[in-house]
């Protein structure tokens, strides 16, 4: 719960000030324990996601998220290369060096851990962009910028890039991806298919969320020997980018692209208007 309030507020679908559902009603609609959503409710109060108004309810909180983020990382980085003996000046002036050899790229560097994931992002950043997407690990990140390529990276990995130029991939909101598309009828078999486990986790919350009967829901992952014969019944597919290059020719497929639209004119916003 934690993690999907916080990918709805970093996507756009929830905003500084708005009212989120109570403990009962969440717990109701999703079938758990109340104990279990007002744990949640604490835990994203006390990292400060949330404000908890006595009487009134829980709302996302008011602030400033990404001059804050930005603020804390400028800071963390220029007191860790102090720590190491280095002048803020020589800081500056590297970073300064580093921007000048990112503008002139040939290509992106993601660094994201899960395979799965990467390769759903990496697929979403290429056709947007027409540049390759070379995944790296950690050991990999000092050498993106001497290889010209551009650090990318999904926005959750921030604190684990403190030290490296990266630019952040935000969430695509979830009611602006699915808008415009069919309601599935009540009688309709939906299948939610992708690679990536948590994929299917979110599609089904946001599913149920839209009042689609949970009982009509069928999750398919494509590490599964025969995953396509499990479609036939299906009458609506929702899945991602990868995963809808392969059913290219199926009516059926939704697709729910991952990265918010936004994040992908930051990188090349020429790239968008060109046609195929």
């Amino acid at each position: 719960m934690v993690t999907q309030v916080r990918v709805a507020v970093a996507a756009g679908d929830l905003k500084a000030g708005d009212r989120l559902p109570s403990t009962r009603e969440v717990a109701r609609r999703f079938s758990i324990h109340p104990n279990t959503v007002s744990a949640a409710y604490r835990e994203l109060a006390g990292s400060g996601d949330v404000v908890k108004q006595d009487g009134s309810g829980v709302f996302v909180a008011e602030s400033n998220v990404r001059t804050d983020v930005l603020d804390r990382l400028i800071n963390e980085m220029i007191s860790k290369a102090e720590s190491y003996g280095f002048e803020k000046q020589d800081v500056l002036r590297r970073v300064g060096r580093r921007l000048e050899s990112t503008s002139g790229s040939v290509g992106f560097a993601l660094f994201e851990p899960n395979p799965n994931l990467a390769e759903i992002v990496a697929h979403e950043v290429s056709t947007a962009t027409r540049l390759s997407v070379t995944v790296v690990g950690a050991d990999e990140l000092a050498g993106v910028l001497e290889r010209g390529l551009r650090l990318i990276a999904l926005a959750d990995e921030k604190p684990n890039l403190v030290v490296y130029e990266c630019t952040f991939l935000n969430a695509n909101s979830v009611a602006i991806s699915m808008a415009g598309q069919t309601r599935p009828a009540s009688n309709d078999i939906v299948a939610i298919v992708s690679a990536w486990e948590e994929f299917m986790t979110y599609a089904r919350v946001f599913l149920i969320a839209a009042k689609i009967d949970a009982d009509s829901i069928v999750a398919i992952s494509t590490k599964d020997r025969g995953w396509r014969s499990k479609l036939r019944a299906a009458s609506v597919i929702i899945c991602d980018s990868v995963v809808a290059g392969k059913l290219s020719c199926d009516k059926r497929v939704r697709i729910f692209p991952l990265i918010a639209r936004s994040s992908l004119s930051e990188l090349n916003p020429p790239a968008l208007d060109r046609k195929a």
